[in-house]
């Protein structure tokens, strides 16, 4: 990552999009993984940020209809799961990582989305 990361003391990723199980699509609808952006800003390919809060918060819409509006388990880099794939800190300091995946409703007309009356 650049030098511009040098004079910050937290680094916020806000990714908004389409995606399927642990894929998200990008503009081109071209499917990636959602850890291969998050490895991005580790300490091994970006030292500036070593030690640093790293943040990334995923607002995703499923391609495949859901029952009802979801929270998908957060994961940090020091959980146990984490630590197992030989990820440790400070190499990942602080790297915190949500996703929230939200039910599509159409509107109808002017009406918002959330207008229930």
């Amino acid at each position: 990552a650049g030098q511009g990361f040098a004079n910050v003391n937290c680094f916020i990723c806000f990714v908004a999009g389409s995606a399927k199980g642990d894929y998200l699509y990008d503009s081109q609808n071209k499917k990636f993984y959602k850890q291969d952006l998050v490895e991005q800003f580790v300490g091994i390919n970006c030292p500036l940020l070593v030690g640093k809060p790293k943040i990334f918060i995923f607002l995703l819409f499923p391609q495949k209809k859901t029952s009802k509006f979801s929270l998908l388990p957060c994961v940090s880099a020091d959980s146990p799961d984490t630590l197992t794939r030989g990820n440790f800190i400070p190499v990942h300091a602080d790297i915190l990582e949500i996703t929230i995946t939200v039910k599509v409703k159409i509107i109808d007309g002017p009406k918002l989305a959330l207008d229930e009356r």
